[in-house]
């Protein structure tokens, strides 16, 4: 049986962690990425479901690449949602928590929108 003796070995390296956790562009990726396979399963739109989207929204590291085509197209389907007293629920139903976060982003992406005069 091998056994490493490490006793000796100085402690002169940092060894952290915090470099590995995902930046805020990377965490909203995956966000809007887990609300968006939210939408398509809400309308029923699972042919739009992609193995990217489904592995984005569970990554821990979501794609930056992709997160403004995935803002647009969230952006569009909750337009169109809004307003469509069918499908209002995806967006607007207390008693789902993805729901209220997706309820929650549209009301701060509205605001962001207004604000930057869209």
């Amino acid at each position: 049986m091998n056994t490493l003796n490490y006793q000796g070995v100085k402690d002169n390296m940092p060894c952290r962690s915090d470099y590995m956790m995902p930046n805020a562009r990377e965490r909203e990726a995956k966000k809007v990425a887990q609300l968006l396979l939210y939408v398509y399963q809400g309308l029923h739109l699972d042919s739009l479901i992609t193995n990217e989207l489904t592995n984005n929204s569970m990554s821990c590291y979501g794609s930056v690449r992709l997160l403004d085509t995935y803002t647009k197209e969230l952006c569009k389907l909750c337009r169109a949602i809004e307003f469509d007293s069918d499908a209002c629920h995806i967006i607007y139903n207390g008693r789902s928590k993805s729901a209220r976060r997706l309820a929650d982003w549209w009301d701060n992406h509205k605001d962001f929108d207004k604000k930057e005069g869209r």
